[in-house]
C-alpha cells in the first residue's frame, strides 16, 4: 500500500522542512520515498507544493520496447 503526501503552505513558513524531516522519517522506518517540489517562486509569501509518496515495497516499472 501507498501513501501520497501534499504539503502546501506559503514559502517561508518551514513547508519545505516539515517535508524534509517527513521524508527523513519515513526512509528510516523502512519505507521507499519518491519525493518531488515544485516552487512557484522564491518569495517569501509565495506558495511551495512538497510532494512525497512513500511506501513499503518499490515500484517495479515495466519496459516499454
Amino acid at each position: 500500500m501507498d501513501y501520497n503526501i501534499l504539503i502546501g503552505g506559503a514559502a517561508g513558513q518551514g513547508v519545505d522542512t516539515i517535508a524534509n524531516i517527513l521524508e527523513k522519517g519515513f526512509k528510516r522506518a523502512g519505507y521507499y520515498v519518491f519525493s518531488t517540489k515544485d516552487y512557484m517562486s522564491r518569495i517569501r509569501g509565495d506558495t511551495i507544493l512538497p510532494l512525497f509518496v512513500f511506501l513499503k515495497s518499490p515500484y517495479v516499472a515495466i519496459k516499454i520496447v
